[in-house]
């Protein structure tokens, strides 16, 4: 009886379960049909949003279901919104009043609605990533956002941002798609005050992209430069020629540099999947390991040509290569084959440094970067590292600089207060560099310059210092054609009626750098002169004493004449001899405390009498005031001149020339029958003939090597190669660096040449090319290398073995020419750049041959492609 009863309650039961179940069931599909949308406009710059212009918010919601959906909320408030960043949070809620409201609308299937837009102006939101929370409470809706803000500032005046391009291999600054281009990064203040960044600590470097560098915090102080540190630049999607890399702060107005590079595509053996790192140890030496990790899921294979599966090389914060193992190992070929695991990471290798630099010198201080590099396969990882030089050896490396192009000298010379009681000479002393490089300089003490004051050859009665800025300890550079001027200097004679000795008095200059220059210059001293007051009682006791001889009174000369060094036992003097014979022994120059004669030299100079000094002592002394002409010329020997012997009588002559006839009438005599007897004796005639043609041929002139014989050669070849670059007129020319530059600097002065800056380096014009020219409209001369040069032995090399049945592959020239594949490897490109060498694939290797314009560069008689 109670089985019936129950059997029949189910369906009641169920029916129950269905109605508790029906209204739950209707409340899901707002939460799986609708969705809210955010629809937010992208960043100018597409990087980051700035404070500069309004964040707008379009906030929509679509129905993914199959039939009409209703929505009711509040217009007044129809979202809800979260803002939260770092340490901040904002609630919409807390910036508005939401008054009761009820709207409905309804969404068809498919249709996505506009339920509301927001306009914001970023309050006080700080500057980096912030999440935006929307929600709708009445769906139960909700999407996150995550925005980047900068906010912007202005970059603070005399504030600069400085990018330096690092060196790829030697001295070049080309790049190509196995190396990325390597950028260093600065703050100087070039002010003279103190400057307070403005930057708040979200701030970053940016490219085309945010890099990870910060703009830096703190205080910079005047003259002085922050770090910022190594971004790369990868040229993804970069086409060959002229490359301009964009660099500024984010956010911050008036930041933007950019530096100027050229970018050439060579194929590579790429792997996406293979992410290169290099962590580093930095105790006595910096120990370093490769690794390579393969996200993808399959596995990768490497095939490592030679023992050598890496290099590494180490940037200096100027952008120099200080240490570089690339071309200098031993490395034979292998083969080997390596195969990394999916999802694994391999460790590459792992080597030490000493921090030695290839010049044999401990690295200097500041923030470098190691490149490691498997050049198989061009993958590149990089690691920056602060390093501090121990201080050991600080000189080290200076005395290997060519310091031919300094010069100190002494400029701005004034004599104060001339022959009164407070008698003083003022002047400055400069250090310039005329040469086409920087020079390092070092200085162990506080105080730039050492000055001693004596008389001229005598012990130093005087040694003081000057230029005391606390240079204790510090480098310094003289950048290219640059110079340094030290504040004026004086120097007293008499001084509230102290006198020093009457004579000619010689200050010497020197730096206490290392290395160490050195400068001189000369004053007379004669004592102080005072007009006497005469009255009128006295004017006959006066005018007798008038007539009494008074001390001579030194007055200029211009003396003409050439300058010739002498010997003496003791020492050496400089004597230019004028016009009438007479020789003066040189004591100094007023204008220039650094000149010397020099043999060949002659000029017109304002001179004053002077004494000499030690052996010279025997020919009267002068001080050169002003120079007012001087002309190099070879030195020519003065023949003595014959005295005057008495006069003779017309009969005394003929009796004294008799002999003298008959002497030349025999000889003459004699002479020609000699030669009628050699010119008809054919066997002495022929070879007499050709040893005389001989000698007529050396017969040349003398002045090869004088001043406008060797800027004439400079002439020529700029008309027929302008534009070519100092280096390589240093080569063509055969000439020193000192006597090229001051060449150079002679015809500038003359406008007849002028130069154009090109990155680091120089291009010289002769005046016929307008320099007003843009820099795309100047000509660049056509690549011809020396012969001696590595690329002059690769086109000699590929030239040689023309017949040979397969042409050389780079493996193959590096081989015969004893130089690395990666150096081989640069060159060759620079040579196909300019179309010398061409190469086509044969079997798994490219073979390279030349091209019709090398060979004919090859067979030209400018180009001498003998092996001796």
């Amino acid at each position: 009886m109670s089985g019936e009863v129950s059997f029949k309650s189910a369906p009641l039961v169920g029916l129950l379960l269905v109605m508790i179940l029906a209204p739950l069931a209707s409340a899901d599909p707002y939460e799986a049909d609708l969705e809210l949308r955010i629809d937010i406009t992208e960043p100018v710059n597409g990087l980051y949003y700035s404070d500069s212009s309004e964040l707008e918010v379009t906030i929509r919601v679509k129905n993914h279901a199959n039939q009409a959906r209703e929505l009711v909320y509040n217009p007044a408030c129809p979202f809800d919104l979260v803002i939260s960043g770092d340490a901040w949070r904002m609630d919409l809620d807390d910036e508005r009043v939401c008054p009761e409201q009820s709207r409905a609308m309804a969404i068809q299937p498919g249709q996505e609605r506009i339920l509301s837009t927001w306009n914001w102006d970023w309050g006080n939101a700080p500057s980096g990533d912030l999440q935006f929370a929307f929600s709708q409470g009445e769906a139960e809706l909700q999407a996150l956002e995550h925005l980047t803000l900068q906010r912007s500032v202005a970059m603070p005046e005399n504030l600069r941002l400085n990018a330096i391009l690092a060196e790829t291999l030697g001295d070049e600054v080309g790049h190509t798609a196995s190396m990325p281009a390597m950028i260093y990064l600065s703050l100087n203040n070039v002010g003279n005050d103190l400057i307070t960044l403005p930057f708040d600590a979200q701030c970053r470097v940016q490219t085309v992209l945010l890099t990870d560098l910060s703009c830096g915090t703190g205080e910079i102080g005047a003259g002085e430069h922050m770090a910022l540190g190594w971004i790369s630049w990868n040229f993804d999607g970069a086409e060959d020629g002229d490359v301009t890399v964009p660099i500024s702060l984010a956010g911050v107005t008036g930041s933007d540099t950019s530096i100027q590079t050229t970018y050439m595509h060579t194929p590579t053996d790429h792997f996406p999947q293979l992410i290169p790192s290099v962590t580093i140890d930095i105790n006595d030496a910096l120990e370093w390991y490769f690794t390579l990790d393969n996200m993808a899921d399959v596995p990768a294979k490497l095939v490592f040509e030679d023992a050598c599966i890496a290099e590494a090389h180490v940037l200096a914060p100027n952008g120099e290569i200080v240490y570089d193992s690339r071309g200098t190992r031993l490395c034979p070929d292998t083969g080997f084959e390596q195969k990394i695991g999916p999802q694994t990471t391999y460790n590459v290798v792992s080597e030490q440094w000493d921090f030695i630099g290839s010049n044999g010198c401990e690295i200097g201080d500041g923030m470098h970067l190691l490149v490691v590099s498997q050049p198989d396969h061009d993958i590149v990882a990089t690691q920056s590292f602060e390093y501090e030089n121990s201080g050991e050896n600080p000189a080290c490396g200076l005395d290997q600089q060519d310091d031919s192009s300094l010069q100190l000298r002494v400029d701005n010379l004034a004599v104060f207060d001339a022959d009164g009681a407070n008698e003083r000479i003022a002047f400055q002393v400069t250090i310039a560099n005329t040469g086409m490089d920087g020079f390092d300089f070092y200085w162990p003490t506080d105080c730039a310059l050492k000055l001693e004051l004596s008389l001229v050859g005598e012990a130093p009665e005087r040694t003081w210092y000057e230029g005391c800025d606390a240079l204790g300890g510090q480098r310094s550079t003289i950048d290219s054609l640059q110079s340094y001027t030290w504040p004026t200097m004086t120097v007293p004679f008499a001084e509230n009626g102290q006198e020093v000795t009457h004579g000619n008095w010689q200050i010497s200059i020197e730096t206490t750098s290392l290395p160490t220059f050195r400068a001189q210059l000369a004053h007379s001293y004669d004592g102080v002169y005072l007009q006497e007051v005469v009255s009128e009682d006295t004017v006959e006791e006066t005018a007798q004493e008038v007539e009494q001889p008074t001390e001579d009174v030194v007055e200029p000369l211009i003396l003409d004449g050439d300058w010739n060094y002498v010997t003496t036992s003791v020492q050496g003097c400089w004597l230019l001899t004028d016009s009438s014979g007479s020789e003066h022994s040189f004591v100094a120059h007023m204008q220039d405390g650094g000149w010397i004669p020099q043999p060949g030299l002659s000029g017109s100079y304002v001179v004053e009498s002077s004494k000499s000094s030690g052996s010279c002592s025997i020919w009267s002394g002068i001080i050169i005031l002003q120079t007012l002409d001087e002309t190099e010329t070879a030195p020519q020997i003065n023949t003595p001149v014959e005295p005057l012997g008495p006069k003779t009588t017309p009969v005394d002559e003929i009796v004294e020339l008799a002999p003298a006839t008959v002497t030349v009438v025999a000889t003459t005599s004699l002479s020609i029958m000699g030669l009628l007897y050699l010119g008809n004796t054919e066997w002495i005639r022929i070879p007499a003939l050709q040893v005389g043609i001989g000698l007529v041929g050396m017969v040349r002139r003398n002045g090869e090597h004088d001043g406008e014989y060797q800027r004439g050669r400079i002439m020529g070849y700029l008309t027929a190669n302008p534009g070519v670059h100092f280096r390589a007129l240093l080569g063509a020319l055969s000439m020193s660096n000192g006597q090229l530059t001051h060449h150079l600097k002679h015809l500038e002065g003359e406008e007849r040449i002028w130069r154009r800056k090109d990155g680091r380096l120089v291009r010289f014009y002769p005046a016929t090319i307008q320099s007003n020219l843009n820099e795309e409209d100047l000509p660049i001369p056509l690549l011809t290398p020396d012969p001696n040069s590595l690329q002059g032995k690769i086109l000699r090399l590929l030239d040689a073995t023309e017949n040979d049945i397969v042409n050389l592959s780079q493996k193959e020239l590096a081989i015969r020419l004893e130089a690395s594949q990666q150096l081989i490897s640069h060159h060759l490109r620079t040579l196909e750049k300019f179309g010398l060498v061409e190469r086509e694939k044969v079997g798994m290797r490219y073979r390279y041959q030349l091209t019709r314009e090398a060979i004919f560069l090859l067979n030209s008689n400018e180009y001498d492609i003998s092996t001796e």
